[in-house]
């Protein structure tokens, strides 16, 4: 007899032990397959509250199949593999901050209600699918704003995931685009917060998702999707011109300006360079020792463009000083090593950091860890 997830590969993300434990062997009683792998799996079960709408990095890139652990309840109740588009986590994380919303209208006077999107009109982009556009719809009528399934000329703000100025080219008064964040957040705070902190990503981020699987991709697509705020405001850094293409060196400098930080342009001005606080170079370039002669005598830390990624991740500045991360600095090869890739690779004994490390090395030598082990 089959069952419900025959052969589907599963991944379990953001559960402790005992509970991927309890839903490997549900999954596998189906003749299931739990994997590590992301790339392969073919469903993602997330555990609820792992993950906000502000962190919508991996649900942009996996929205198509991550979901709550309802799905799997609900398949194997009913014995079939159930559609996921009712369990996405998308629309679960957006009734949760829909949620969070009305409850501070809910104990409120009715005298005393601030509908702070009141006089707005707003514009739901395409880009979003029909369950997530009802959500937001919904959304903007608590904040007392005015939802049009239209663009018009009356249209103050369009909420997209992507920049689109064809949208308003023959529009004089241009509406102001911003990301479904904006929001949630100008309800929260009860005030109308400053757009630039939550632009959409621009049209360059979005033409880099089409581009071919290569090495360079994977560079690039880390930086699709990044959230913008003033993380690295006060903090300057100089990318060595010849470690990355145009684009690479493209997507990591508009990575740091849109949150916050200053990039040196190409330059050979000694007095110039030692503004920067941190040198971008990639691995398995030669320049890097002579930079790194340059930071003893000027303090500067060498980095790899995995630094930024990581600091956006962890939403800190990360001080490699104090810390032990030297996964965030250029390696003297390229990477990932072709004997590297698919060995499977299980640290015991080490501390939280340590580990984090080990991790991180393992993947961009090319292997993977057995993270449940």
């Amino acid at each position: 007899m089959i069952k419900c997830f025959e052969n589907v590969k599963i991944m379990l993300l953001g559960f402790d032990n005992s509970k991927i434990k309890s839903l490997t062997e549900l999954i596998n009683k189906n003749n299931g397959i739990v994997t590590t792998k992301i790339e392969e799996s073919e469903v993602i079960i997330a555990k609820e509250n792992l993950l906000t709408v502000k962190e919508n990095e991996l649900i942009n890139k996996y929205e198509n199949k991550i979901v709550t652990e309802n799905w799997i309840n609900d398949s194997i109740e009913q014995n079939k593999f159930l559609s996921l588009n009712n369990y996405k986590y998308r629309i679960y994380i957006l009734k949760h901050e829909y949620e969070k919303c009305e409850s501070i209208y809910k104990d409120k006077d009715i005298k005393s209600l601030n509908y702070i999107l009141n006089k707005l009109i707003f514009f739901v982009s395409d880009d979003f699918e029909k369950e997530t556009k009802m959500m937001l719809q919904k959304t903007i009528s608590l904040g007392g704003g005015i939802y049009y399934y239209k663009l018009t000329p009356l249209t103050t703000h369009i909420i997209c995931s992507s920049i689109n100025e064809s949208l308003t080219q023959d529009f004089f008064f241009k509406p102001i685009q911003v990301n479904q964040n904006w929001i949630f957040d100008c309800i929260n705070q009860e005030k109308i917060l400053a757009p630039e902190e939550y632009k959409p990503i621009s049209s360059f981020y979005s033409s880099l998702i089409t581009m071919e699987n290569s090495s360079k991709h994977n560079l690039l697509k880390n930086y699709v999707g990044r959230l913008h705020s003033t993380l690295f405001k006060g903090v300057i850094f100089y990318i060595c011109p010849d470690s990355y293409s145009t684009n690479e060196k493209n997507c990591i400098e508009e990575d740091i300006l849109q949150n916050g930080g200053e990039v040196i342009k190409p330059t050979t001005n000694v007095e110039k360079l030692k503004k920067a606080k941190f040198i971008i170079v990639n691995d398995g370039d030669n320049k890097s020792s002579e930079f790194l002669s340059l930071r003893q005598d000027h303090y500067q830390m060498v980095i790899s463009h995995r630094y930024i990624s990581f600091c956006i991740e962890k939403r800190l500045v990360v001080d490699l000083q104090k810390t032990k991360y030297v996964h965030l600095m250029p390696f003297p090869h390229k990477v990932p090593f072709e004997d590297f890739k698919g060995v499977c690779i299980y640290f015991q004994g080490f501390d939280l950091m340590e580990k984090t490390v080990f991790e991180h090395l393992t993947e961009t030598l090319g292997g993977h860890c057995d993270l449940n082990e």
